[in-house]
């Protein structure tokens, strides 16, 4: 459920968007792990479930176990 900041956030980003280039992800638009590790993240993911299984490091742009 997205709380009144949640969605003035939204909106704001949606509004702003045409002026962002494409330096900008949106979030629940793409898979932002693909999009900034590219043809490196089936690899990551392999050392991502090797090396932390608990997922200790799950900050910024987190590469998901699959």
């Amino acid at each position: 459920m997205l709380t009144k900041d949640d969605a003035w956030a939204r909106e704001t980003f949606s509004s702003l968007v045409p002026f962002l280039g494409h330096r900008y992800l949106d979030r629940d638009a793409i898979d932002v792990g693909e999009a900034v590790n590219g043809p490196n993240l089936a690899r990551l993911r392999d050392l991502k479930t090797k090396w932390d299984p608990d997922n200790v490091f799950h900050h910024n742009v987190n590469i998901v176990r699959r």
